[in-house]
């Protein structure tokens, strides 16, 4: 119950039972029931010193072991009758929050019963995603390894036993009204905007939760774009993403057209701008997109002060597609040679190396090629040649950050044709990427790396900066080490530079360091890092610990006080007793959905019988329904 209520985990880091306390002198009476005279329990991110034995072989191990102090300590009562509280030493070095806690594996074990019904699904769904869902919705939280690990996924059913739980899901799909979930998702902070023309045509729908908005609003600087075109008949599905400090991809939208014409996908973009705040829009430096999308001149307008780069993987894919005999009367080592200047284009460090390949190109390409590059890409080569890039892109030339999404957003797509099945898998399919990235970031937190050999500057960077950022700091101070003399390239100095690894990723380079390591400086100093890639920034933006504050307040004022025990007792609601709220909601908003759509009188009169039936309830009387045989006009 403590541990409940107040989000923390404790083990039993030592103990003596009555047995051995006596064969050390102990003569008083104890009730042999209580099996133990003493007990110290542990926080679990403490009670034993952890020492570091790496060789360096597997440089990536961490452990939760960080020094916490936090214990209990139990003992023996004088009368031998209890075991009581000697010693509660309660305060943490580390973050506490409900979150969190929910991400340890000792709290992410199922309890017998919702492991039963994760079996029976099993029995007619294969898919680990779809059980991922059910027991997400009893309060728990589960990873796909969780379910692979206890051997629930990966089991073969005969395809007869498939086909009525397909038919099941598409019922349910079915009576999942857009309207309630409109209502469900508004109610828990997030928006799902349904746009439609005054003779109830359908303009389009964005969709987008509490935490997408929290999201953007904590890391906005660069945007990445993509869509899904194969929409069953509609227009396209476009995909906003960002990355966070530790280098995960957040998605923090989804804008479904049913056009692909500018004036269709300008106002279900705009929805966006309205519920992240253009304050947070006006602070995007970069939007990185494919250079077909039809959607970028739009994005330049929702992003005013952002820079448009385009995926470099996309830019080597349409040189290749372009540069073919049928378009471009070229031969096959034609084909060669010019696909291998334009990549190198791709890759140049400045505008004289460009320039230079561009000479090359006009001595050795036909007139055809040259006047569709001039055309179609020489014009906009800052947005895709990587060294005339002036704004911070975090590392990435591609998007292919977003690729895994785009496939499992596809493949919901192709499944669901209704608007409400469409919207409902992709809610859950955001959810389930949100518990994995959590898990990840809880690691990242409560975790620390003890690898060998690292200098002074090394450790105070790994403290200060999250994994992914300390990562590639630490290779830009090696490489900066076997540098021998300052690279002529670039306009560098002991706190800046011009390369496209300090702009892109906002961090020290190579150049800086080396010009440290010449002047006697210090490796280590916080002006150069953004704040974005720092522990403290990640932990204040990281949903996981948005509710610290009150986990705190809870721990420091104890189990004292009548409005605190409320509070206790709703944390500690069982799984059953959640599965019912998650059901009754459920079931009430479609109610609500249905009800909105009667005349005056009907919907009188069904308000007065939801409110008998609350009544009745409330009294703890039975209540049966007679159905009328008569029709409701519905509007």
């Amino acid at each position: 119950l403590y541990e409940e209520t107040h989000f923390t985990q404790f083990w039993r880091s030592s103990s003596r039972t009555i047995l051995g306390a006596r064969k050390k002198g102990l003569k008083r009476p104890i009730k042999e029931e209580l099996v133990y005279s003493e007990i110290i329990f542990s926080c679990a991110n403490g009670g034993r010193k952890y020492t570091s034995k790496s060789t360096g072989a597997r440089p990536n191990q961490r452990t939760f072991k960080i020094g916490c102090t936090a214990r209990i300590k139990v003992v023996a009562s004088a009368d031998g009758n209890f075991l009581e509280v000697k010693l509660l030493d309660d305060v943490h070095n580390h973050p506490i929050s409900e979150a969190c806690f929910r991400q340890l594996p000792k709290q992410r074990r199922l309890a017998a019963d919702d492991l039963l019904e994760a079996k029976k699904l099993l029995a007619f769904e294969s898919d680990e995603e779809a059980i991922q869902n059910f027991i997400v919705s009893t309060g728990k939280v589960v990873l796909l390894r969780d379910l692979r690990n206890m051997g629930l996924s990966g089991t073969s059913q005969p395809e007869q036993h498939m086909q009525p739980k397909e038919e099941d899901n598409q019922r349910q799909g079915s009576g999942y009204a857009l309207d309630a979930l409109v209502l469900e998702v508004q109610a828990a902070g997030g928006a799902l905007d349904v746009l439609a023309t005054e003779d109830n045509s359908l303009v389009g729908v964005f969709y987008q939760d509490h935490f997408m908005q929290e999201a953007f609003r904590g890391y906005p600087e660069v945007v990445f774009v993509d869509a899904v075109y194969k929409t069953q008949g509609k227009g396209p599905l476009l995909i906003l993403a960002v990355e966070d400090s530790n280098g995960e991809t957040e998605v923090v939208g989804f804008a479904l057209c049913a056009a692909s014409d500018d004036i269709t996908i300008r106002l279900v973009i705009e929805r966006f701008v309205l519920h992240v705040g253009p304050d947070a829009v006006d602070r995007t430096l970069t939007v990185m997109t494919d250079r077909e999308m039809v959607e970028r001149g739009i994005l330049r307008d929702v992003f005013p002060n952002a820079t448009e780069v385009i995926c470099m993987f996309q830019v080597l894919r349409a040189f290749r597609r372009q540069m073919t005999a049928e378009k471009m009367a070229l031969s096959r080592d034609e084909k060669a040679s010019v696909v291998e200047t334009l990549q190198a284009m791709c890759h140049a460090r400045d505008d004289e190396a460009y320039h230079e390949l561009f000479q090359r190109l006009e001595r050795t390409c036909s007139a055809s090629v040259l006047a569709h590059f001039v055309a179609h890409w020489h014009e906009i080569r800052s947005q895709w040649v990587q060294g005339l890039q002036e704004a911070p892109t975090l590392g990435n030339r591609t998007n292919n950050r977003l690729e895994s999404v785009n496939q499992k957003v596809a493949h919901i797509v192709s499944k669901h044709e209704a608007l409400d099945q469409l919207f409902h898998a992709l809610k859950c399919f955001a959810t389930r990427l949100r518990i994995e990235r959590d898990q990840r970031a809880m690691q990242t937190i409560l975790k620390i790396a003890a690898p060998p050999n690292m200098t002074e500057d090394e450790r105070k960077y790994m403290a200060f900066l999250t994994p992914y950022a300390f990562k590639r700091v630490s290779q830009q101070m090696q490489a900066a080490h076997a540098m021998e003399e300052p690279d002529e390239a670039y306009v560098s100095s002991c706190s800046s530079c011009n390369c496209w690894d300090a702009t892109s990723y906002m961090l020290p380079c190579r150049h800086i360091f080396f010009e440290r390591l010449r002047s006697g400086l210090p490796l280590y100093f916080e002006e150069g890092v953004a704040q974005r890639w720092t522990r403290e920034y990640y932990k204040s933006a990281c949903r996981l610990f948005a509710s610290e504050s009150k986990a705190q307040q809870q721990s420091a004022a104890g189990a004292s006080g009548e409005e605190e025990a409320e509070e206790s007792s709703v944390a500690k609601t069982s799984p059953f007793e959640k599965r019912r709220i998650t059901e009754t909601g459920a079931l009430v908003q479609q109610l609500a959905a249905c009800m909105l759509k009667l005349p005056a009188g009907p919907y009188e009169r069904a308000v007065a019988l939801v409110r008998d039936l609350k009544t009745a309830m409330e009294e703890g009387k039975e209540v049966c329904l007679v159905r009328i045989e008569s029709t409701m006009e519905v509007q």
